[in-house]
This record gives structure tokens, C-alpha cells and sequence, in this order.
């Protein structure tokens, strides 16, 4: 009820204050308005002081307390005690030092000369009282350390007050010239909060740096755009020429430039549907590589030579995600199956021909292939078959010379054999396999890291860097 007539008191001395043109009328009614106004303030700050620190409620989710009882923070307290005091009279000030932050920008001459006098003198007292009130919020409510740690997204109210603290004072003695400083590093501080924030939220340091981008490019181009207008301001630029300016020259490019349009709708669309992730293996618009940005109008792509590949994303017709980062390919070859020692012959052979694909293509087949056992039909016929993990487009060469090779391989136990005895189909795990998802790095970065790595002589399972042949989870 007290806020309700102090808000009527306030609009009251706005209405009334020119309705009559004499001083003591004039002069009775900004009292008015200044007092109702100040009060306003005063218990705004008390009630934030009061959630704050708690309040005690009935069965009904009500709560009923003194105005004041003992000026103490015990289990009984009132509406005033010292703690809620402290939250008035900071709310006072800061509300204070904000007028009057608001006067310089919008006001020249005598009245701005006041402002900046008035905010000087401020700024002593609004650090103090926020260094009390910081302090005592502590003492007040001691689990606030532990919540800060447990969602950290709470630091970003504080580093923006300090922030805004140590700008204020310098801002107030050299006009608005700082804010362009201030917007430079508010950028630096908002890019490190997004991708902190984002990582610890979203649990993927790949899927923060995909959504890091999007989240940056608002607050990031408000910035900016505030601090080149208000530096055009300084030279004689009036902020209403600036910002019509700039609605024309927006106009004028979502029309003529449709595609720029295009491609941020579509961005926001791929990385919000959830379609990729910064680290896949995909197949982006026709180009297939490891995804390794997506911006608000390119996808970048690493390709299989290396090379950066840049997908409009208004080209983006559609995605094709390879879940564990390869495609794998199955060749099964006939073996004939009455003799024990040509089968074991045949393994022998297609073992070497499996490790000599490996070592002349280690950029298309991501890994060692691996040998399984002989296979019988039921139609009479055996064969063995041969997985390898390939590198996505790159079927060409299982088609090509691999199949060719395992068949001239065969060709030492049997003369007629012929390339239609070796079969190839394909297949891309699903995101329900077990296996560990493993992804591929382009040739050319596989060969710097092995000239700056020595050479791994073995692992845990004991499978060296040359080894075709290794037991891996069908």
C-alpha cells in the first residue's frame, strides 16, 4: 500500500507541477516529486535486502513481519533491520549514480557540467556501500560462495558490477569517448563467460564452441554498434541521424542481399535442430569433411587433404552425419572351402594384401582393417571378410585397386579367380553402438603428428603402428 501511494505521489508531481506557473506551486510539487521518488527507492532496495535474506512463510505461502523489531538478522526479523538498511541506502545510490550516468549521455551544457559533479561525488560513496553490501550478503547468507561455485552463470551479476564501477569514474571526467575501450573489453569478458558458461552448461567443449559463436554475435554487435554511435555523438553526429542511417542501410541489405539473410536463418537452424556438432564427421552440402566451425553464414569443413572447405549455409540442402567419424566397408572374398590348407593360405594372403592397402592408404583407412575368420554358407561356398573404417567419399579406392589387389592375391592359389568373387557393401554405425567414437583427422595433419611424435611402438593391446591385422568388436 506504501509503494502504491508513493507511485501515485510521483505521477502526481509530474501532472500537476506545470499546471500552475508560480514558483512556491512549482517548488511544493518537485519536493513531491523527489521525496516520493526517493522513498520508491528506499523500499525497493529494503524488499531486494528482504528476498535476499529470507523471510519467514506460512502454510499458505504468505508472509506477514514488523516494520522492525531489534534492527537484528535473527529467526524473527523485520521488514528493517541493519542488512536491509545497508540494500536501501546502496539501491539509493546506485539508482543516483545512474541518473545522472543518464543525464550525461542525453544532455549538454550546465545541466550535464551538474551530472558529472553529481557522479564524481557519488562514486566514493556507491563503492563503499556495494563493498558493505557484498560483504555483509556473506555474512547474511554463507551458502552464497557454494552457489557461485555450483552455477557459475551467478558471476556474471558481479564481474558486470565491478566492471561497471571502474568504468563509471573515468567515463564521468572524459565524456563518452571510454565506451568505446569499455565495449572492446566488454567483448573480450562476454566471449570468455559465453564459452565458460556454455561448456560447463552444455557438458561439450565442442557442442560450446559450436553455440558460442551465435551467442556471442548479439551482445557482441550491440556493443560495437552502441560505441561507434555514441563516438559519432562526440564529433557532431546526432544518435537519431545514426540509428536512421543505420535502419535504412539494414533495410537496404535484407533486401538486396537475401542470401546473407539466408544464411544465418539456416545456420541457427543446423545448430539448433541438433544436426551437427563442431568435431563431426559429415557430409555438409555435397563436401565431405570434420566439421570444424559453424558461423552465422559459413559451415567450415576439414577436408581429406587438409584443406578448409567453406559451405555457404544457405547451400546447406542437406546433412549427412557419420556418427563415429567413418564409413565401414565390408569385403568378403570366396575361398574355396574342401581344403583346410588353402583356407589357411588364403588367410595368410589376404592378410598381407589387407596390410599393404593399410600402409599405401593410411589417410583413407582411418585404421588397421581387420581379418575375421573363415565364413560357410549354406550355398556351398566359404568366404573370408576383410573390415576396413574409411574415410567418408573415399570408397573409390575399396572399389578400385584394394579389390583389385585382394583378387590378384588369390589368384596365386587359383588362376581363374576373378574379381566378381570379391563383394564390397557399406555401412555407418549408429549413435546405439557401443564403440568408442573415434575421429578421423585428415592425412596431411595425421603425417605432421607422426613426424613430431615418436614412433608408438605399441599399447595395451599390444597392436603397433604397422599391424594389419588386429582383433577389434565386430
Amino acid at each position: 500500500m506504501i509503494v502504491l501511494w508513493l507511485l501515485l505521489f510521483r505521477a502526481l508531481g509530474i501532472e500537476l507541477r506545470h499546471q500552475l506557473h508560480h514558483r512556491l506551486w512549482e517548488q511544493f510539487w518537485d519536493v513531491v516529486f523527489f521525496g516520493s521518488s526517493l522513498l520508491l527507492a528506499i523500499f525497493f532496495g529494503a524488499a531486494l535486502g528482504n528476498v535476499v535474506r529470507g523471510v519467514d512463510m506460512n502454510a499458505e505461502g504468505h508472509f506477514f513481519a514488523p516494520l522492525w523489531t531489534d534492527f537484528a538478522v535473527g529467526p524473527h526479523p523485520g521488514i528493517l533491520d541493519w542488512y536491509t538498511v545497508l540494500t536501501a541506502l546502496t539501491a539509493v545510490g546506485a539508482l543516483a549514480q545512474h541518473g545522472a550516468l543518464w543525464l550525461i549521455l542525453r544532455i549538454d551544457g550546465k545541466v550535464r557540467h551538474r551530472s558529472q559533479t553529481t557522479l564524481v561525488r557519488l562514486w566514493p560513496i556507491v563503492l563503499l556501500l556495494t563493498a558493505l553490501t557484498t560483504a555483509a550478503t556473506y555474512v547474511v547468507q554463507s551458502q552464497m560462495r557454494h552457489n557461485l561455485g555450483a552455477y557459475p552463470l551467478g558471476w556474471i551479476a558481479p564481474t558486470l558490477s565491478i566492471g561497471g564501477l571502474v568504468g563509471v569514474r573515468w567515463w564521468a571526467s572524459r565524456g563518452r569517448w571510454p565506451l568505446a575501450l569499455g565495449a572492446h573489453l566488454g567483448v573480450i569478458i562476454i566471449r570468455q563467460l559465453t564459452r565458460r558458461v556454455l561448456a560447463s552448461r552444455l557438458g561439450s567443449e565442442a557442442k560450446a564452441q559450436t553455440v558460442t559463436g551465435f551467442a556471442q554475435s548479439i551482445p557482441v554487435f550491440v556493443l560495437y554498434f552502441g560505441a561507434f554511435g555514441f563516438g559519432l555523438d562526440e564529433l557532431g553526429v546526432p544518435l537519431t541521424t545514426y540509428l536512421a542511417g543505420a535502419s535504412v542501410i539494414g533495410l537496404a541489405v535484407s533486401f538486396g542481399s537475401p542470401g546473407v539473410v539466408q544464411d544465418v536463418i539456416t545456420g541457427l537452424t543446423v545448430v539448433f535442430s541438433d544436426l551437427l556438432d563442431v568435431g563431426d564427421m559429415a557430409n555438409v552440402g555435397g563436401q565431405v569433411g570434420i566439421v570444424e566451425s559453424i558461423g552465422m553464414r559459413f559451415t567450415t569443413l576439414i577436408g581429406f587433404s587438409g584443406e578448409r572447405v567453406f559451405v555457404p549455409n544457405r547451400t546447406i540442402a542437406n546433412v549427412i552425419n557419420y556418427p563415429h567419424g567413418y564409413i565401414r566397408a565390408y569385403v568378403d572374398a570366396r575361398v574355396q572351402t574342401s581344403d583346410k590348407d588353402t583356407r589357411a593360405k588364403a588367410m595368410g594372403l589376404l592378410g598381407r594384401a589387407a596390410r599393404a592397402a593399410y600402409e599405401q592408404y593410411p589417410g583413407v583407412l582411418l585404421v588397421a582393417p581387420t581379418v575375421e575368420n573363415f565364413r560357410e554358407t549354406s550355398a556351398g561356398y566359404g568366404y573370408v571378410r576383410i573390415k576396413f573404417r574409411v574415410w567418408p567419399g573415399q570408397s573409390q579406392l575399396i572399389e578400385g585397386p584394394i579389390k583389385e589387389g585382394i583378387a590378384n592375391a588369390l589368384k596365386q592359389l587359383d588362376a581363374s579367380y576373378a574379381p566378381w568373387m570379391v563383394s564390397v557393401y557399406y555401412r555407418a554405425e549408429s549413435n546405439e553402438s557401443k564403440l568408442r567414437k573415434r575421429l578421423p583427422r585428415p592425412a596431411v595433419l595425421r603425417a605432421e603428428s607422426r613426424k613430431a611424435a615418436p614412433e608408438n611402438t605399441g599399447s595395451k593391446h599390444g597392436t603397433k603402428r604397422g599391424d594389419a591385422v588386429v582383433p577389434e568388436s565386430p
